[in-house]
């Protein structure tokens, strides 16, 4: 009986204390829960569940607009080359000998390879161009490890991610709700789609 009492007398006594809120902060990047208010952002857990629920509602709301081919970007098909103009000559037909044949052969493979390797030199001075200025504007470091991550701004991964540059994208949906800025990025390559919100990468899959 004694025990008993004591036991209700504890009960009580939690019962009287007031309930601690519970906030969510984040502290160097991650998540921590804590009694006393973030030092940064005032986000009680209700508060941090409401927000969640609100992004991934924008997340369905893009996928949707996806599928009905919002953004679809499409590559215009080069225009056709002109018709060549053969010469006509005396209107005569007259053969080429092996040697003749075997000497434009051989013109024609010297001048592709050329073209192949002007074209090859001029493809990878790009590259370094592009690569040198990712570089300075995404604070140094090789550009080609930076990878697409939660909470990055949406500029920095468009600029300073490899898979944004060569990721093969296919089809960018952006719109606003909320006074605020939703993009829906989609690849060929994956990860397949990365999701901002508001200028800050909400989710990749």
């Amino acid at each position: 009986m004694k025990n008993a009492s004591l036991g209700g007398l504890a009960l009580a006594l939690v019962a009287a204390l007031p309930a601690a809120a519970i906030n969510k902060c984040v502290v160097d990047g991650k998540p921590v829960f804590q009694d006393a208010p973030c030092d940064e952002q005032r986000e009680t857990v209700a508060q941090a569940a409401e927000r969640d629920k609100r992004i991934e509602a924008y997340h369905r709301e893009l996928d949707a607009l996806a599928r009905q081919g919002v953004g679809l970007q499409r590559e215009t098909p080069p225009p056709p080359p002109p018709p060549v103009k053969r010469d006509e000559g005396d209107g005569m037909f007259h053969p080429k000998s092996r040697a003749q044949i075997r000497e434009e052969q051989r013109a024609a493979s010297a001048r592709l390879r050329e073209e192949t390797e002007r074209k090859n030199a001029e493809s990878a001075a790009r590259l370094t161009r592009m690569l040198d200025g990712m570089a300075e504007r995404c604070g140094g470091g090789d550009p080609t490890r930076k990878v697409p991550r939660v909470g990055m701004s949406d500029a920095e991964f468009r600029e300073c991610t490899i898979h944004a540059r060569f990721g093969g994208v296919r089809q960018v949906v952006a719109v606003e709700r909320d006074h605020k800025q939703l993009r829906l990025y989609l690849f060929t390559n994956e990860p397949h789609r990365v999701y901002s919100v508001d200028g800050v990468v909400t989710a990749i899959r």
